[in-house]
């Protein structure tokens, strides 16, 4: 029994070590019954079904031959850097820095940043794909979120 596909074994075991890391982080919480539930019961079953994803992901690498397409030839860090950016970049844009006195650009603002930093780990850039997404994400957004779920979360600017 050998690795049929190498991206999926790293894939299942990194899904396996993230599952593990949150079990054990969600579990110093309360987690309560499925009739009342702690803060740390919906973190655990995520944590639990990520982990069981994991297990299914590298047991599946493992049955079956060798599949060429499947082999890890050489790490590709520009997505990698940029995917992480993009996620900063959109932490800061929703909710500002205060500290430094920055403020809030809203989600709207951040769907934005994070859509154009995660368009520039792809070559080459589509700018028309890249204001699509952004504008259907960010109806999306506000549509789920202010209008049927009623969240107090900012959409615009905190400065207009």
């Amino acid at each position: 029994m050998g690795i049929k596909s190498q991206k999926d074994f790293l894939s299942g075991l990194m899904f396996i070590a993230l599952g593990m890391a949150y079990v054990i982080g969600a579990s110093s919480y309360k987690i309560g019954s499925a009739s009342n539930m702690g803060p740390g019961y919906f973190p655990l079953l995520l944590a639990i079904l990520l982990t069981g994803i994991g297990v299914m992901v590298t047991y599946f690498s493992l049955a079956g031959e060798a599949d060429p397409e499947g082999a890890i030839t050489d790490f590709a860090p520009r997505p990698l850097i940029f995917v992480l950016a993009a996620n900063l970049v959109f932490g800061v844009l929703l909710g500002g820095l205060p500290s430094l006195g920055l403020p809030s650009f809203g989600m709207l603002v951040a769907i934005a940043g994070l859509v154009f930093v995660v368009g520039m780990a792809i070559r080459p850039m589509r700018i028309k794909e890249m204001v699509l997404t952004a504008a259907i994400l960010a109806v999306c957004c506000y549509v789920i979120f202010h209008l049927a779920l009623r969240l107090p979360v900012p959409f615009w600017p905190a400065f207009l």
